[in-house]
């Protein structure tokens, strides 16, 4: 068909087959109700365990974005090592782990190891033998492990104080210097055919 409005799902929609196509969701609110029953009771049924894993800090990608902090996948196999985990205690333990996630950061790295580190002093583990009594008295703290939310620090001061400075300039250089980087190999490759001839 050269209009692709009229396409064959769109064609089947519109003749007598059109109902037992189209899928309705009447229940949406009630569903929701009951998901959230069902996740009241998985939590009575597993206390005193957490409800979530532990996660990680990690800053948010891009550059717009990557000056707020926010909960991640899972924490690293380096971190884990630093508090002398493996990968296997750390998912008994309630910790989530992501093996594919590197540090870049030395300041990431010590926080989140700082993270673990608070999280096995408040963890009570009880061994298969227990008894009933030892569960009871044991204490349950319900303080959580937030993220900190650091507050912009704003400062205020004369107009005729700042220097004045050339932004059109920089903001070249930097769009220079980047477009430099990104085709060094090429460049390279080009000096080198030159030089040949």
């Amino acid at each position: 068909m050269p209009n692709l409005a009229f396409s064959l799902m769109k064609k089947q929609k519109c003749t007598h087959k059109g109902p037992r196509l189209v899928k309705t969701w009447f229940n949406q609110a009630g569903r929701a109700v009951r998901r959230h029953q069902n996740r009241v009771a998985k939590a009575a049924n597993n206390f005193p365990r957490p409800v979530e894993s532990l996660r990680p800090i990690v800053q948010c990608c891009g550059i717009q974005h990557n000056v707020y902090k926010r909960a991640g996948r899972g924490f690293s196999i380096q971190e884990l090592q630093a508090v002398k985990l493996s990968t296997l205690r750390a998912r008994q333990l309630g910790i989530a782990v992501d093996s594919r996630r590197v540090n870049k950061t030395q300041q990431g790295l010590d926080a989140n190891v700082a993270r673990l580190q608070e999280y096995m002093k408040r963890i009570v583990v009880f061994k298969k033998d227990a008894k009933p009594e030892e569960i009871k008295a044991a204490v349950q703290l319900k303080t959580p492990l937030p993220i900190a939310r650091h507050e912009a620090v704003i400062t205020t001061g004369k107009l005729s104080d700042v220097p004045k400075m050339d932004v059109y300039t920089t903001m070249h250089k930097l769009r220079q210097d980047r477009i430099l980087s990104r085709n060094a190999a090429a460049v390279k490759k080009l000096r080198t055919v030159h030089k040949k001839k």
